[in-house]
């Protein structure tokens, strides 16, 4: 038997802001880009896909995980939004297994981390951009 996950309701209307949080962290993470800011960019990355995949489930089921390990959204992208849940997650997943190491480890992020992180972060505010509904955007 699989582990319930604890997710949160929320109003659909909710996608919106979760989606505009997800497009402030994706601006950030482009700017420390820029400056060659390789830790910042990544940590922005993180928080702009948690953001996005949020923005998905909101819109399209109403809830959000409420977990504390972020991993969690990925198992929900997957199991609640079908084709599109099946690539988002890919994306989260990318991005969010380098998440304790931005945060809490000694070593720095490599540019090609922050490289590819942006990457898979770019690729997923495409899908999400292109999923949530505009009267579900604020």
């Amino acid at each position: 038997m699989a582990a319930a996950h604890r997710n949160r309701s929320v109003s659909p209307q909710a996608a919106g802001n979760y989606l505009t949080k997800a497009q402030e962290f994706a601006a950030a993470m482009e700017s420390a880009l820029e400056e060659k800011r390789w830790n910042a960019a990544a940590l922005a990355a993180v928080h702009a896909a948690i953001s996005a995949g949020d923005a998905m489930l909101a819109a399209f089921v109403g809830i959000r995980s409420a977990e504390r390990d972020h991993r969690q959204i990925v198992t929900l992208l997957a199991d609640h939004l079908g084709k599109d849940g099946g690539q988002a997650s890919k994306h989260v997943q990318r991005v969010i297994a380098l998440k304790n190491l931005v945060e809490y480890e000694e070593r720095l992020i490599r540019q090609a981390e922050a490289n590819q992180m942006a990457t898979h972060v770019r690729r997923l505010m495409t899908l999400a951009e292109s999923k949530v509904p505009p009267a579900k955007r604020g």
